[in-house]
């Protein structure tokens, strides 16, 4: 179609007034533009408006189904980053070869492999995962069979292999364990847990219910159920009769009771941590509107492993107010021991939390302790995040006029599709999606979506655009049974969710609006679906960084700050490239620049940053070349407060003991995990949807980074709490011998190049610190202090998505003493080495709203 200009003085469209972000505007009820220039005619009556309207929509929707736009395209991994797992399993090493033919040679080319193998064990070799497509057995050609496994750099393989050589191989693996110095005991097959080798007493029978009802949130008066009580003297055999089940009562004291071991456990492993206690917290509210407090902790415990514990859940009776909140929170800290102790504390970015923050420094000085109400406060990550979404996606009408201006201002006419573009803009399409979403989820209508997508998948209708040799064709797809999920401003990444399921059941949802003419008002347009892929693309690089620390498995705090900043240039790179959403990515950036500025008063991102040895002091000499030496200061006043710790709690010693390392924890591999994904960030290109070229004609002058000279803390504030005698003896007694002390372990901490990923394949960033800890005592010391401290909440709220299911509907008379109780209580017994190791939050989200609801006619 040939192009044409718009000339007209009207704009296009008009500014909004700005919004807040959270509240969602109201709907727009203006009409698609129609496809040619309407001419100056009289208005019709409002009977004949709303029948053109009518009329209007059901041709739209009509078009919306009837063809695919080319910017549609299908790629489940497009958006999650390659993250390669490089397991520590060098039993499995081992005992695997790598080979890239599956399939079993020939007898000549099995001897010739037998011979081999066997002098590879003869020889030293790296016990390192094989760079090849599968791995086979050498063990199983030993007795003339092949066994081979597909080599998922992914992670899964090693359990598989372990299970093989423990079954078919067991003398031989355990006897190469040995030879090789591996620990395989705490490798067995996590089923024989589960059998319990112990007499049954009433106290037993009382205690692995209560265990169970705490953990699986199942309500006391289950004891009383007919059901339960028959499958009981089933399995009971006789031995057994009803009169044995505890009464509801008895297995609520005794959940009482287990959760009061729980927390002296938890005190136990506290006063034994060898480094400080870094806390989030936040509040929930439950379906009777009452507020709980919600606080965990993050320590290295003895064994030197990153532990998370659950230690109050407590009721917020009367205000929020910021004072009163502290009040409820130190006491928290005094019952478990951690004011002494206490670190870094997460909190989101609510304004009752800076008060928070000054009424707990008055506490702790009180105590005599030093304690910084900014140095000792960190912002959550995803929290942050989501506002600078929340600023882009309130901001995207405001900037479809911003850029009619701008062209204006440089005499530029604009063509029909840009102008289609604004004003699809202009109407706030995530809005209308959430609608559409809203409207196809009700009743009826999900089972008609189903019908739709099955006898779309029967019939090959639906196709998606696949590039090939630099030309598009369209490649037939088979599309899950999925249904249109809704967002929730207060959720990080929801709008992201919501548009990405959208933009993927577009081909079966304009199908079914289209053949359903009262749905027609709902049609999303070939250039509404353009429009929320550019937001998409815009949400999507939020959601990466916002998923990548959404852990608390790991220390993420040192990824915090190189994160914003990537985001920053990757946003920038996007405003180039869609100069009509420029002005609402510049409303996130400003967010993001605006929190970074207050990164200075907490000298903890720098600290991490330097013990990361994948980032360390190079990431701010290349960013922020002028604060280099503040930077060092801050750790070094890190080190010297931790050697003056050291000698007030022992004094014949001024420096940390080497300590061995640790037995191997799950923690390690999400720190690979995390790596991966950081350096995945840093390296990923933006991928810009091909008929964004309508702006190809409109270019942005290329953004200047704003300054970040205000980036660091000053080197004075610290970013933990500490025993006033050890901070305020007189300057006299800090003696040279300190300073000299810290500046030559410093420099020896300089000199530490950076390892390769191979080096730091498998490990912590406390075990590759504790590995030099004879040499960089203070280093290590540090590295236990800030470490454990949170980049974000996540904690937090996965404790509030546990707790809907302890205070249910069928629960809402539970007291709020209970509710901690049974809280702390199913953290500590959930809390285990086989919880899910995803650093996506979202994974761990369970919500009616956010469900696929897949509906099964089979």
């Amino acid at each position: 179609m040939p192009s044409t200009t718009h000339t007209d003085s009207q704009p296009i469209v008009q500014p909004t007034t700005p919004s807040n972000g959270l509240k969602r505007q109201a709907p727009n009820t203006g009409v698609y533009p129609p496809r040619k220039r309407p001419k100056a005619t009289d208005p019709a009556p409002p009977l004949v408006q709303d029948r053109n309207r009518v009329l209007q929509y059901v041709e739209s929707s009509k078009l919306a189904a009837a063809s695919i736009p080319v910017a549609y395209h299908v790629d489940d991994q497009s958006e999650g980053a390659h993250r390669i797992q490089s397991a520590r399993a060098i039993d499995c090493w081992y005992f695997t070869i790598g080979t890239n033919n599956p399939n079993r040679p020939s007898d000549s080319e099995i001897q010739s492999l037998r011979v081999t193998d066997q002098a590879r064990l003869e020889q030293p070799f790296e016990l390192v995962r094989p760079n090849t497509t599968y791995l086979r057995c050498p063990e199983c050609l030993k007795l003339d069979s092949w066994k081979v496994w597909k080599n998922n750099l992914g992670g899964g393989v090693s359990s598989d292999i372990r299970k093989h050589m423990r079954t078919k191989h067991r003398t031989a693996y355990f006897a190469a364990c040995k030879r090789i110095g591996y620990d395989p005991e705490h490798l067995d097959e996590g089923d024989d847990d589960d059998n319990i080798r112990e007499p049954v007493t009433p106290e037993g029978i009382l205690r692995y219910l209560a265990e169970w009802f705490a953990a699986d949130d199942i309500s006391f008066n289950m004891v009383s159920h007919r059901g339960f009580r028959r499958f009981f003297s089933y399995i009971a055999q006789g031995r057994l009769t009803t009169k044995d089940i505890p009464d509801r009562h008895s297995v609520a004291s005794m959940a009482e009771k287990l959760s009061t071991e729980a927390k002296e456990r938890i005190k136990q492993e506290i006063k034994n941590s060898p480094g400080r206690i870094n806390c989030t917290s936040d509040l929930w509210s439950d379906d009777s509107q009452r507020s709980f407090m919600c606080i965990t902790t993050h320590f290295y415990n003895k064994d030197r492993h990153l532990v998370n514990r659950l230690i109050a859940f407590r009721v917020v009776e009367g205000t929020h107010a910021g004072a009163h909140l502290a009040e409820i929170f130190f006491e928290a800290l005094d019952e478990f021991g951690i004011v002494p102790k206490l670190g870094l504390i997460t909190l989101d970015n609510a304004s009752n939390n800076d008060t928070f923050m000054a009424q707990l420094e008055e506490y702790m000085e009180v105590r005599g302790m030093d304690f910084d109400r900014h140095g000792n406060r960190l912002r959550c990550f995803p929290h942050v995040i989501n506002l600078a979404v929340q600023d882009i996606l309130a901001a995207l009408a405001d900037s479809a006029a911003d850029f009619q201006r701008i062209e204006e201002s440089k005499g530029l006419t604009l063509t029909d599709e840009v102008v289609a573009y604004l004003i699809a803009l202009s109407t706030s399409p995530h809005d209308r999606v959430r609608r559409t979403a809203a409207a196809l989820r009700l009743g009826q209508r999900r089972q008609g979506l189903q019908n739709i997508i099955d006898e779309g998948n029967r019939n090959g209708l639906f196709r998606q655009p696949k590039l090939v040799d630099d030309v598009w064709i369209m490649e037939e797809f088979i599309m899950r049974p999925l249904q249109l999920i809704l967002d929730c401003p207060t959720r990080w990444s929801s709008t992201y969710y919501m548009i990405d399921r959208f933009l993927y059941l577009y081909p079966a949802v304009t199908r079914y609006i289209a053949s359903i003419p009262s749905l027609a008002e709902h049609t999303i347009t070939h250039r509404d679906f353009e429009v929320l892929y550019d937001i998409k693309t815009v949400l999507s690089l939020a959601h990466r960084v916002q998923e990548l620390l959404s852990s608390d498995k790991t220390p993420t705090l040192s990824y915090a700050l190189p994160l914003y900043h990537a985001l920053i240039d990757q946003w920038r790179q996007l405003q180039r490239s869609l100069p009509a959403l420029s002005y609402a990515i510049g409303a996130g950036i400003k967010k993001i620049e605006d929190y970074i500025a207050r990164v200075r008063l907490s000298p903890a991102y720098i600290v991490a940053m330097a013990l990361n040895p994948s980032i360390g002091y190079q990431w701010i000499d290349e960013n922020l070349p002028a604060e280099s030496g503040r930077a060092r200061d801050i750790m070094k006043s890190h080190m010297l407060r931790c050697l003056e710790d050291q000698q007030h709690v022992q004094r014949e010693s001024n420096l940390v003991a080497p300590i061995n390392r640790a037995p191997a924890n799950k923690g390690d591999t999400a720190t690979m995990r995390l790596n991966q994904g950081y350096a995945t960030v840093l390296t990923a290109g933006v991928d810009i949807r091909p008929s964004s070229s309508i702006f190809s004609s409109y270019t942005l002058p290329t953004s200047q980074a704003s300054p970040l000279s205000s980036a660091l803390p000053p080197p004075g504030s610290l970013g933990y709490s500490s025993d006033g005698s050890a901070t305020t003896r007189p300057l006299a007694q800090l003696t040279r011998l300190n300073e000299a002390t810290v500046e030559l372990e410093h420099q020896k901490f300089e000199s530490v190049g950076a390892p390769t990923p191979k080096e730091l394949e498998g490990l912590g960033l406390l075990d590759y610190w504790m590995a030099k800890s004879a040499e960089l005592p203070l280093i290590f010391k540090v590295a236990l202090n800030t470490l454990p401290a949170q980049a974000s909440s996540v904690s937090s709220e996965r404790v509030f998505s546990s707790s809907k299911f302890t205070c249910s509907q069928y629960r809402n008379r539970i007291s709020a003493s209970k509710v901690e109780a049974l809280q702390i209580l199913k953290h500590a017994l959930r809390n285990q080495p086989s919880e899910p190791e995803t650093l996506d939050l979202m994974a761990h989200h369970i919500d009616e709203m956010w469900g696929d609801a897949t509906i099964s006619t089979d």
